[in-house]
């Protein structure tokens, strides 16, 4: 797949298609069998929508407040690459514990879900989730953009 993004992600992860959405074809679907979790990427262009996006992606995230404990909001910039963005941390029983955006404000536009196939409940799931946050913040810090030629 030649993606206009790149990151890091763990040896036991597959990344793939979006089988979902096939005719998006910058869209990815990261499956952690092990874990029984998938990982969301979908990939937009920027055309002078990027607040649309952004907003998107916030109500998208607060979808979750009503099995939510808690939503908390944290900014992340890497200047050097260009990646700037928010990380939604969803306490509590929600199918989507973690949901991110990032963009370099100009091109390019990255949201992610991480999303467990198990009926959500914190008390059983919440070392699954502290185990898979750590692997999306790893592919959120290396994120980096690429141009297509």
């Amino acid at each position: 797949m030649l993606l206009p993004y790149s990151f890091d992600i763990p040896d036991y992860s597959n990344p793939g298609r979006d089988s979902l959405n096939l005719n998006q074809l910058d869209w990815v679907t990261i499956e952690v069998p092990a874990n029984h979790a998938q990982i969301h990427l979908s990939y937009k262009k920027i055309s002078k929508n990027l607040g649309s996006y952004i907003e998107e992606s916030r109500t998208l995230a607060y979808k979750h407040s009503e099995k939510a404990s808690s939503i908390e909001e944290q900014v992340f910039m890497n200047p050097s690459k260009k990646v700037f963005g928010t990380i939604y941390n969803i306490k509590g029983n929600a199918a989507s514990p973690l949901q991110f955006y990032l963009t370099d404000s100009v091109k390019h536009f990255l949201r992610g879900s991480l999303y467990i196939k198990e009926v959500p409940n914190i008390d059983s799931l919440q070392p699954v989730i502290e185990f898979l946050n750590q692997d999306v913040i790893r592919l959120i810090e290396t994120t980096e953009w690429k141009e297509r030629k």
